[in-house]
């Protein structure tokens, strides 16, 4: 769960830096253009260790083991697996970013910011958005909910560590507006994951009451206050602090440090966020269990009873034995032969005892037909009378 976390904060990070000199950072500046080249690099390494981390786990679980059993399993994972594809997509993109954060121009900074979206999208593909489907809506909303939320937080991590000490020093007018021009930036990123978040509750939840019934509604409970504290904070900045950072006579002034103290109190608030997002990749949504009995319900076995076709389901009493030997439908009873098929073939031993039963079975079938002949006839002598001992009609 940690390397969950981490990698998550890392993204909002990497992807904030980026929106952040794309959107909201005033252009030529080579102070901030250094420091976001090394604040880049430092999440993408972040964010490749954090990967191979996960690939670990992800492959020790499908395993059946720890550590030492991911790492054997990793090549196979990478190579046959959904996870492996898009991880193998994630390290790509992320080893180009390496490439477009140290280049100068304002295009190279928009094909980052375009890599690190594509990040973010490998990010909802190996969730639980994407259970329906890669390009399923739901994934690309989910898809959007993770960006919209990045630029946000990330923003507000890279405003807080580097924007707001670098900017002490420029001019009032030049400071105020690159702050209103992040508030517009995070005001749209919020109704984007109000709106998405609302609908990815819908989907994973599936009923009101599993907000206060399960693990997962209780996280998801956690994860809205503290996105509504956030939320707060930003509103107090745009609505009470900016209008009198115009009037200050100074950097230093008290709304200015009000500025920092609410910021900086934002940036800790969307960690928290993030604990709890990582819990709620880790917890089973309520949706997944109503799937289940779903396909249970539509896994019933039918029987045939006297001519009529019987479901026997999971809640269905448990049906007698000679239903059960006698009664499997037809998709049942030839799965069973495949797959005794395939074990005897499988197995050179079985196929030289299946030639010896068919062997026997037929001889004991040929005597069972004899056996049946002669009970007919002592059974039916005017039946006999009109045939000859071998069966056939007399001329």
């Amino acid at each position: 769960m940690l390397t969950r976390w981490a990698g998550l904060a890392g993204l909002a990070a990497l992807v904030g830096g980026l929106v952040m000199a794309v959107v909201v950072l005033p252009p030529g500046d080579g102070a901030l253009g250094r420091r976001l080249t090394s604040w880049s690099r430092s999440w993408v390494g972040l964010l490749l260790v954090t990967s191979a981390g996960e690939l670990l786990l992800r492959a020790g679980t499908m395993a059946g083991g720890g550590l030492a059993a991911g790492l054997t399993a990793a090549p196979a994972v990478l190579a046959r697996t959904h996870f492996g594809t898009i991880w193998s997509a994630r390290a790509g993109a992320l080893i180009l970013m390496l490439v477009l954060v140290g280049c100068s121009g304002r295009a190279a900074r928009t094909a980052a910011c375009g890599a690190a979206f594509a990040v973010t999208l490998t990010t909802s593909l190996v969730g639980h958005a994407a259970d329906r489907g890669d390009l399923s809506p739901i994934a690309l909303i989910d898809w959007l909910h993770v960006t919209a939320a990045a630029a946000w937080t990330g923003g507000l991590f890279f405003l807080a560590a580097v924007v707001l000490g670098e900017a002490r020093t420029w001019p009032r007018a030049r400071r105020l507006a690159l702050l209103q021009r992040f508030s517009t930036l995070a005001g749209g990123c919020l109704v984007a994951v109000v709106a998405s978040g609302i609908f990815n509750a819908c989907v994973e939840l599936g009923s009101l009451d599993a907000l206060w019934t399960t693990r997962y509604g209780t996280i998801l409970i956690a994860k809205v206050l503290l996105v509504l504290a956030v939320a707060s904070l930003g509103a107090a900045n745009r609505y009470a602090v900016l209008p009198r950072l115009g009037t200050d006579a100074g950097p230093s002034g008290p709304a200015d440090a009000r500025l920092v103290r609410y910021v900086a109190c934002e940036a800790g608030l969307a960690l928290l966020v993030f604990g709890c997002t990582a819990l709620l990749t880790e917890s089973a949504p309520p949706r997944h269990h109503a799937d289940a009995g779903r396909l249970a319900r539509e896994a019933s076995m039918y029987v045939w009873c006297q001519g009529e076709r019987v479901e026997v389901g999971p809640n269905s009493p448990c049906p007698s034995r000679e239903k059960r030997e006698h009664g499997l439908d037809r998709e049942s009873r030839r799965g069973a032969v495949s797959e005794r098929r395939d074990q005897r073939e499988a197995d050179p031993r079985a196929r030289a005892g299946q030639r010896g039963t068919q062997a026997r079975r037929g001889g004991g079938a040929g005597e069972e037909r004899a056996r049946s002949r002669e009970d007919c006839v002592r059974r039916r002598p005017c039946h006999a009378a009109r045939r000859g001992t071998t069966g056939r009609r007399r001329t």
